[in-house]
């Protein structure tokens, strides 16, 4: 019995969506213990600015990935099937990433510098000049790292992918640990640990060969025009996800000041705990469900995906709802006890956060029915709801607690949207996912308690 159930660990444990589960989840551990500590060592106001400027950094990552990646492995997935053995093939596609990584990266670090110069607004977001160059500087010594865990998607190479994200978080928490304790923190040191760290791991992965530097030159126009006229669809969709999700900081950072983005980021970044593990389980949801949709088998994919989506949103319902009762004691263990007026907040947060594994398949769902630009369509009009819906919540009552709201609104406005297009095409509806993950868990439960006896009894005889 005991052998038998350490094998089927151990090939949970060696499947994709397992690796990605727990690399995802140990970075972001590490990544919640790093801003528990900051926002402990740091003044609120220095704090909330080093969050905005996270914000702005990822924003860019998602415009560099969203341009890049899905092309790359697009195209180098044909490139497996039709000319394994032609090297050279490869080599210009990555020599094309490199080439446009570089040049979207030289582009955009000295305009955005120019911005916070010439522009104060964009030095709220952003911070000031000074911030900006280190903005620049982290882009460039990032790229390598990010280039690497694109290839290795591309070769779905999961496991030293998740070798770069977690390394990436750990050796930035090591660095502040050690500044703390030498009493060399914080100050715009911060910013030069971030460079250290991304930096460390792009030579790392520069040396190890997982960025294929040596394919720079490779790269022609003909795959350079495929992947920007590939890139240029997704890219929307990607940007407009994570503007969803970040235009409320960026707002907040700019109307009220970086003391209020530190009260609001603390109980966010606990809530992402929640959106970690849906992503990760809906996105290996999404090869059965394309397969489905090119079989023609709308009803089993129907089953399918209230199955799954169901299931999933039951099982984190009672995470939502720790956390909402849980909201003090979170918030002052992450941030401390100068924190604890962000409770209330964290209760909304986790009230959006219980429809988070409903949104998300109802998004995942429209692309592989083959229809992206509905699910562009949903996204835009969730951005819309966010952006309208905070400026009224920051202009007109000036409350952090009306903006976490203004989240409820935007999940659940996207839910049913998503819901709605999706049954144009798919017959499926939130009640029957409701009912189907209710008779699936069941069935789940009640398959794990007869083996458990009969393994029991087995073992007691």
């Amino acid at each position: 019995m005991i052998n038998r159930t350490l094998n089927a660990v151990q090939t949970i444990l060696r499947k994709n969506a397992a690796v990605s589960l727990l690399g995802n989840g140990t970075a972001a551990i590490i990544s919640l213990t790093t801003t528990g500590l900051l926002a402990r060592w740091m003044p609120r106001e220095a704090f909330g600015t080093w969050v905005l400027f996270l914000v702005t950094y990822t924003l860019f990552d998602t415009l560099r990935s969203g341009l890049l990646l899905n092309g790359m492995i697009q195209y180098t997935a044909d490139l497996r099937v039709e000319a394994r053995t032609f090297e050279a093939s490869l080599k210009r596609w990555e020599g094309a990433v490199w080439q446009l990584g570089l040049l979207m990266t030289m582009v955009v670090g000295p305009f955005l510098i120019g911005l916070t110069y010439y522009f104060p607004m964009i030095s709220e977001w952003v911070g000031n000049s000074e911030t900006a160059v280190w903005f620049w500087i982290i882009s460039l010594v990032s790229l390598p790292a990010n280039i690497a865990t694109w290839f290795l998607h591309a070769r779905s190479q999961f496991k030293p992918l998740q070798w770069i994200r977690v390394l990436t978080q750990l050796v930035f928490l090591l660095l502040i640990i050690g500044c703390y304790q030498f009493q060399l923190f914080p100050g715009n040191s911060l910013y030069g640990l971030f460079a250290v760290a991304n930096g460390a791991i792009s030579l790392w992965s520069l040396f190890i060969g997982w960025s294929r530097w040596r394919s720079i030159p490779a790269g022609r126009t003909a795959q350079r025009n495929a992947l920007f006229h590939f890139g240029k669809y997704t890219i929307g969709t990607l940007v407009g996800s994570n503007l969803q999700r970040s235009a409320d900081t960026l707002l907040l950072g700019a109307i009220l000041g970086p003391e209020a983005v530190a009260l609001y980021a603390i109980p966010q970044r606990l809530t992402q705990l929640l959106d970690m593990p849906v992503r990760s389980v809906v996105v290996t949801a999404m090869p059965r469900l394309v397969k489905l949709q090119q079989q023609g088998k709308s009803g089993e994919l129907a089953a399918y995906f209230q199955q799954s989506a169901g299931l999933l949103w039951l099982v984190m319902l009672p995470l939502s709802i720790a956390g909402f009762v849980l909201a003090e004691p979170l918030v002052t263990l992450l941030g401390g006890g100068h924190y604890r007026d962000g409770a209330t907040l964290m209760r909304c947060f986790m009230l959006y956060g219980a429809l988070l594994p409903l949104d998300r398949y109802s998004g995942v769902g429209l692309d592989a029915i083959g229809k992206p630009q509905f699910n562009l369509v949903k996204v835009l009009f969730m951005l819309c709801i966010q952006v309208g819906g905070a400026l009224v919540a920051l202009l007109v009552f000036r409350s952090t607690t009306a903006l976490a709201g203004v989240s409820i609104v935007t999940f659940a406005m996207g839910m049913l949207l998503g819901f709605r297009l999706l049954k144009r095409h798919v017959p499926i509806s939130l009640t029957g996912c409701i009912q189907t993950g209710w008779t699936e868990l069941v069935g789940l439960i009640t398959r794990f308690r007869h083996e458990w006896i009969r393994s029991t009894v087995k073992n007691f005889r």
